[in-house]
């Protein structure tokens, strides 16, 4: 069973709405749907570290002056 994040209401397994496969690491992610409070999240419910981990050499020639960061970007940096 999958348990909605906000009001811990329980989902069956076989209820979810959508499922997506990364090409990053190959995990199955599933969007399920509460029912109660109607939230909509994916399981797992777990961050991939290195997905967002930002290059050295990017991060160097940012904090150097020799790279331009973009506005969006800024708060990753």
């Amino acid at each position: 069973m999958a348990k909605c994040p906000i009001c811990s209401t329980h989902v069956e397994d076989t209820r979810f709405l959508e499922k997506y496969v990364s090409s990053f690491n190959n995990q199955e992610y599933k969007l399920y749907h509460c029912p109660n409070c109607d939230l909509q999240w994916w399981e797992p419910l777990k961050m991939i570290p290195e997905f967002y981990e930002i290059p050295n050499e990017l991060r160097l020639k940012y904090q150097k002056g020799l790279s331009k960061i973009e506005f969006y970007q800024q708060p990753f940096f």
